[in-house]
């Protein structure tokens, strides 16, 4: 009778000790794919006016070389760090401490500058190494300052001067270091089939891609100052609207192109179009207004209205030409159906920053994940919840815990 009930109280304390190390291992399990996903934007960490961010409507997200993150908005420049955020508001004096106005469309960092877009009070920069700002304002009497207050966009070229995109006075060539503008406009540029433009990129041979406000693309050789058009006529449709948000050059030179109404690529080698339909993966199945483009890691990552996010894997040809979409991953952000992603940035430790107007910051960390979950949400459409996990076996073989 005793050596039976020494075994059965064995077996209690061995089956004891299996649920205890289970309970240990979906601890752990649940804890590393809770603190290391990456690229899943369903987990997006997000900062708004709670956390200190000036305004909700965020237009732009550049990072410099020290790690901070500056965010364009429609109340002011904000610099985060350390996880507060410091504000910029307009300074009426124009002293030289902060930017000239809160509107502000558009920023870029190259070489310890930080260059700020204005909706209305031109081009504003930062000296890093000085922190004071310089501003550079159109004046009727001088033909080298900038020809117009309002900039939309801000690129750098292969020659090193700055692109600036205007919305009533065409593009501006400016030189960090002489402080002059070169304008180029429907004045002196007739071929330019409006002076309103929302973005710019430009290709591996230096051609200049411009998007305007409701007449297409213009290709813009500045050499000879030729300018050729795609708008939806000319490219008997391929071109899904007249007005371009959003251009970027990938890795193999494919222009793709952010449209009101949906998505297309453009290959310059071959002078070809064609559209990427988003309509099946979008929330409302139509296709969407793309306000964002950006390529990481081979990905195109697209930001659209309505809070969505899609993340497209391309394959290429021998030529680098797009032959399929193998994958489009839809990712819905639940800011709401007015706010929309204007800008996809990826910082120098591989963080992903999404600027939503209307939805403030959103953060995907770039550690991945450690565990595999399964069931995986692409292989399960439309589970609400992970199954109830009821047992664990580690196999030496497979080196792996199933």
């Amino acid at each position: 009778m005793l050596l039976s009930q020494g075994i059965n109280q064995r077996l209690i304390n061995v089956q004891a000790t299996k649920y205890t190390k289970m309970r240990l291992m979906l601890s752990l399990i649940v804890f590393f794919y809770s603190v290391s996903l990456f690229g899943q934007p369903e987990k997006a960490r997000y900062f708004s006016l709670h956390e200190g961010l000036s305004s909700q409507r965020v237009l732009d997200v550049a990072h410099d070389k020290n790690g901070f993150v500056w965010i364009a908005t429609e109340l002011g420049l904000n610099r985060f760090a350390s996880n507060s955020f410091k504000q910029y508001y307009k300074s009426e004096n124009a002293d030289a401490l902060s930017v000239n106005s809160n509107e502000i469309n558009t920023l870029y960092y190259d070489n310890d500058q930080l260059y700020i877009g204005t909706r209305a009070n031109g081009l504003n920069v930062l000296d890093m190494k000085t922190n004071r700002f310089s501003y550079y304002l159109h004046d009727p009497n001088d033909r080298q300052s900038i020809a117009t207050n309002d900039i939309t966009d801000i690129i750098k070229g292969k020659s090193g001067k700055l692109w600036l995109a205007t919305y009533h006075q065409g593009v501006q060539r400016f030189d960090p270091i002489k402080k002059q503008f070169e304008h180029f406009n429907r004045d002196n540029t007739p071929s330019l089939p409006e002076n309103s433009i929302w973005t710019l990129a430009e290709d591996e041979h230096g051609l200049l891609y411009i998007g305007h406000v409701s007449k297409g693309i213009s290709i813009f050789n500045t050499n000879d100052r030729n300018v050729e058009l795609l708008d939806v006529q000319s490219t008997k449709g391929m071109l899904p609207d007249n007005e371009v948000k959003a251009l970027f050059c990938d890795s193999k030179n494919n222009i793709w192109i952010g449209t009101r109404r949906g998505l297309a690529v453009y290959n310059p080698l071959k002078r070809t179009m064609q559209r990427i339909s988003l309509a099946s993966k979008a929330k409302n199945a139509v296709e969407p207004f793309v306000y964002a483009i950006k390529e990481i890691e081979g990905d195109i990552w697209i930001g659209t209205e309505s809070s969505q996010l899609f993340i497209l894997k391309p394959d290429y040809s021998t030529d680098r030409d797009i032959k399929q979409i193998r994958t489009i991953i839809p990712f819905n952000l639940n800011r709401g159906n007015n706010s929309s992603v204007q800008n996809i940035d990826l910082d120098n430790f591989g963080n992903v920053w999404l600027g939503i107007y209307g939805g403030g910051i959103a953060f995907l960390g770039h550690l991945k994940p450690f565990f595999s979950v399964f069931p995986t949400p692409e292989k399960m459409p439309g589970l609400d919840k992970l199954a109830t996990v009821t047992g664990i076996l580690h196999d030496n073989k497979l080196r792996g815990i199933f």
